[in-house]
């Protein structure tokens, strides 16, 4: 809500605050794993991370610098599904860790790469096989009544 309400003056911005917003929040999550522990603070820091990558995916766009990159386009159609499934994608993966004892050693790299990797093979799955066809139906729907 808050990029909404500034996005027209995103486009004022240099581009590298665009390229630095991107490489930052990637960055962050590449790093969380090796320096926090398993904890509440994770989601934090998840969150500002995912907000630094969108923040300078916007004002790139805003400056007219298209993404053409095929699998970002994908997974920004699909950032919904991902959104919806993301918990109960990574909910077994965090069982699994915890009763393996994965989440009290360092470092969390490899439960971190398996969880995102299960999140988005789901997100993607649900994109494709229930976003997708249930748009199309809805959108050829209103296109009869109108």
């Amino acid at each position: 809500m808050i990029f909404g309400h500034f996005y027209r003056s995103f486009g004022r911005l240099p581009s590298l605050a665009g390229y630095l917003g991107i490489a930052s929040g990637t960055l962050g999550f590449l790093a969380i794993p090796w320096i926090m522990p398993a904890t509440f603070y994770i989601i934090v820091m998840q969150g500002w991370c995912a907000a630094a990558i969108v923040f300078g995916v916007l004002v790139l766009q805003a400056r007219g610098r298209v993404v053409n990159f095929a699998p970002a386009i994908l997974l920004g159609g699909a950032s919904y599904s991902l959104y919806l499934v993301h918990p109960f994608a990574m909910m077994p993966v965090r069982i699994f860790a915890t009763r393996l004892g994965l989440l009290t050693r360092a470092p969390l790299v490899p439960v971190f790469a398996v969880a995102t990797a299960a999140m988005v093979a789901a997100g993607l799955l649900v994109y494709r096989y229930a976003e997708l066809p249930l748009t199309n139906a809805v959108r050829r729907r209103l296109q009869v009544r109108g």
